[in-house]
């Protein structure tokens, strides 16, 4: 098992050429189990020329992939012919809970694509386009749990970058919306 713990994957970029499988602009998950805590992926992108899945973010093949308290937003997944998305599985499992997914799908890209026999869970929230958000083929599934929601998150600068959402206890106007926005 992989943990990632206040991690950032920023501005990373990766390039399918002829001939070659590279895959998620920042992370590629193969048969892995992945944790992902407190950790944001921001500006990431894949790109190639096949008609293939490729995972702005996140690409993953038989994997468990976890997202607890992540921002994944603005990445991007460029193929010849192919609407992609921020992350893309295949054959896997995605948990998304007090996370926020958005800013992907400003491009027509998806939130999270899922193919051959994968699923989403989400709980808690802020998926972009909440199931319009979601691409996922006839064998894979979403299953939305208490919570989700689909609202523009406000962002502030703090030491790390222009990732921290609005709160009122640090001199913002207003909480965004994903403040506490549930009790576990």
């Amino acid at each position: 098992n992989v943990v990632i713990f206040d991690c950032e994957f920023l501005d990373n970029r990766i390039m399918q050429f002829m001939g070659t499988e590279n895959r998620g602009g920042a992370v590629y998950s193969d048969n892995s189990v992945v944790d992902f805590f407190n950790s944001y992926g921001i500006l990431n992108q894949a790109s190639g020329f096949m008609n293939d899945i490729q995972g702005g973010f996140l690409f993953g093949i038989d994997s468990w992939i976890e997202l607890l308290n992540c921002n994944i937003y603005d990445n991007t997944a460029k193929a010849s012919s192919t609407v992609d998305a921020s992350i893309s599985l295949i054959s896997s499992t995605l948990t998304a809970k007090r996370s926020i997914l958005r800013g992907n799908g400003d491009l027509g890209l998806f939130e999270v694509k899922l193919a051959q026999n994968s699923h989403l869970i989400a709980k808690s929230s802020n998926i972009q386009g909440l199931q319009q958000g979601i691409n996922l083929d006839e064998t894979s599934s979403a299953l939305w749990e208490t919570g989700n929601i689909d609202v523009r998150s406000k962002y502030a600068i703090g030491p790390r970058g222009v990732h921290y959402l609005w709160q009122v206890s640090a001199g913002q106007p207003e909480n965004c919306a994903c403040v506490n926005g549930d009790n576990e």
